[in-house]
């Protein structure tokens, strides 16, 4: 059983091409390879459920590689829930669960510049891996960087809680409530 991981948007404002476009961009500047080869799934309706793509930074490598499902509106909405009890989100607020990461285990370098770079292009998106309880945001993302410098601790980056990184918030120039649960980060 592998350890997956989302992307989330407020419920309502995800787009399938927005997160396509914004996906691609994101591996092209980490030098990753985005291949799409078709792989489509349709619902009852004959209507695009979701596609995947494959990301990795060498093709063939067992691990240093993911496959992320883009998935339709219609979808998206369907994986909705209430942010309680994960820091980082909006509480009361419902989300909607995209871009399904079937395992980081093994990625976890891809995967913090993957979801790193796409936040930065969609700041009010988050990104969370299961079982944990934080949501990452760009700047959550951006502390735990500085505070890891060039040796970031794979594969327990998403395990950090970027708002008690006080060093790395100052240099970043954040003010530490931004990093308050009622707000978004």
């Amino acid at each position: 059983m592998g350890c997956p991981a989302w992307f989330l948007a407020e419920k309502g404002t995800y787009s399938t091409e927005r997160f396509f476009g914004t996906l691609a961009q994101a591996a092209f500047e980490i030098d990753a390879m985005f291949l799409y080869q078709g792989g489509r799934s349709y619902d009852e309706h004959f209507q695009l459920d979701f596609a995947t793509v494959n990301i990795m930074y060498r093709y063939g490598v067992e691990y240093d590689n993911v496959v992320v499902e883009v998935d339709s509106e219609q979808r998206a909405n369907r994986h909705v829930f209430l942010a309680e009890g994960i820091k980082g989100l909006k509480p009361g607020v419902e989300y909607c669960r995209f871009g399904r990461i079937e395992d980081v285990t093994g990625s976890e370098d891809l995967v913090f510049h993957l979801a790193w770079r796409y936040l930065e292009r969609n700041p009010e998106h988050r990104f969370w891996v299961e079982g944990f309880p934080i949501a990452y945001g760009p700047k959550g993302m951006a502390a735990l960087k500085i505070h890891h410098g060039a040796g970031l601790l794979y594969p327990t980056w998403m395990q950090d809680d970027p708002s008690e990184l006080v060093e790395a918030i100052k240099e970043l120039g954040i003010h530490p409530d931004d990093f308050d649960p009622s707000r978004i980060w």
